[in-house]
């Protein structure tokens, strides 16, 4: 290689090594695409350069293994920027796929619901006749119970809980009857009593006297004259 090419190696590896790995690039991916490849083929040329130099020195192999630790970190370098850029690549083209099935899907719904529009539009200058969907076909009842639907489980619950309710409240309704008549009868009895008689006439007077005399305390018949 020409002392001239080896100088554009060199100056192109030192300007990208000066930047380092967050050194500014071009927008465009296909100028840094060609930047990583310019400078990959700087830095095998640089190597070769390199590795005749050593070629003539005394020591060979620790000269050719600096030089080819150098050219190692300089591929890789460029490996991650080139990774980087079909990470980049890849994630734009899935943000592309995404946006085409978005516009798609949102074009079908925007087709749709301008179907639907035309449709309520239709019906209504026919008078606002909206067309319904036909009803399901009625299943055939069993020959058991021909033209009459056997009720569902939901529908036999309801029944049965109506008539525990109406049953229940039957029951109550008796039971204030049967309160009702027992505290009638009791509120007539105790207006019907009868009053006490009245005393007849002079047996009073005689009662009297005859608790009078009971009253009256009694003393030892007194003897006889005093001699």
């Amino acid at each position: 290689m020409s002392r001239r090419h080896l100088a554009i190696a060199v100056a192109a590896l030192a300007s990208w090594g000066a930047a380092g790995a967050h050194a500014q690039v071009p927008a465009d991916e296909a100028e840094q695409r060609a930047a990583i490849r310019a400078e990959r083929e700087a830095a095998e040329a640089l190597y070769r350069e390199r590795e005749a130099v050593c070629a003539k020195k005394f020591i060979v192999s620790s000269c050719v293994e600096a030089a080819r630790l150098q050219r190692h970190d300089t591929i890789k370098q460029l490996d991650l920027r080139q990774a980087a850029l079909d990470d980049a690549r890849r994630e734009a083209r899935a943000a592309e796929r995404r946006a085409e099935i978005a516009s798609k899907e949102s074009g079908e719904e925007a087709r749709k619901r301008e179907a639907q529009a035309r449709e309520r539009r239709a019906d209504a200058q026919r008078g606002g006749v909206v067309k319904q969907p036909a009803p399901p076909a009625a299943k055939p009842a069993t020959p058991a119970r021909a033209g009459k639907a056997q009720p569902s489980p939901q529908e036999r619950a309801a029944e049965e809980a109506r008539a525990r309710h109406a049953y229940a409240l039957k029951q109550l309704e008796a039971e204030a009857r049967r309160q009702e008549a027992a505290r009638r009868n009791a509120e007539h009895a105790r207006k019907t009593k009868p009053a006490a008689p009245l005393p007849v006439p002079g047996e009073e007077t005689t009662s009297s006297a005859a608790k009078s005399s009971d009253a009256a305390p009694r003393h030892p018949a007194s003897a006889a004259s005093t001699p």
